[in-house]
């Protein structure tokens, strides 16, 4: 919705700028283009706050399709491909977390267009074991990461969340521009 509001901004902007006629056509234009700018910002405002929400404990963790809807009503292509058993709530909860940042990031910083999220148990795990490594991933086609920038809280708070259940997150760019959340956590799931 976002996206769709900004390329009729911009329409309209090129619009008024070419053939307004007069001061009040002018202005008619102006107010519209106005309203929808302001619309378009509370739309991405919103999808900051859900994205970055952070609430203490496990519960209150955005579900994974709430996040993808967040990201895509911000104007970002999402593909996704998650297919996870049901899991404990810490690991849950860290799995919601480490996608919620991620997608944070490409909104906020990568200028990127698209992005995809795969989350998936490494053949060998079976449900109801505690044995394998649920793999999450999230990449993106946007700017990749500054050189020599040291990590922000949102990064730090991710893999503190990581490694508190036992698991690793590796942040880096990709050879075709863009960047990689990586995430590979024990799987503990539901029994």
């Amino acid at each position: 919705m976002v996206g769709h509001a900004l390329s009729v901004i911009r329409a309209e902007a090129d619009v008024a700028r070419s053939t307004a006629s007069d001061k009040d056509e002018l202005l008619r234009s102006l107010a519209d283009i106005e309203e929808r700018a302001g619309g378009a910002l509370e739309e991405v405002q919103q999808l900051v706050r859900t994205l970055r929400a952070d609430e203490v404990g496990y519960s209150g963790a955005p579900s994974l399709p709430e996040l993808l809807t967040a990201a895509r009503v911000s104007g970002l292509e999402v593909e996704a491909d998650v297919e996870i058993p049901a899991l404990s709530a810490a690991t849950q909860a860290v799995v919601s977390r480490v996608v919620q940042e991620a997608l944070s990031n490409v909104v906020r910083h990568s200028d990127a267009s698209s992005c995809s999220v795969t989350a998936e148990v490494d053949a060998g795990a079976t449900a109801g074991s505690d044995r394998g490594i649920l793999t999450v991933r999230v990449d993106d086609n946007g700017t990749g990461l500054p050189a020599h920038q040291a990590p922000g809280a949102g990064l730090t708070g991710m893999r503190e969340r990581v490694e508190a259940i036992g698991g690793t997150l590796s942040v880096s760019g990709l050879p075709q521009g863009g960047t990689r959340v990586l995430a590979r956590l024990p799987l503990q799931v539901e029994s």
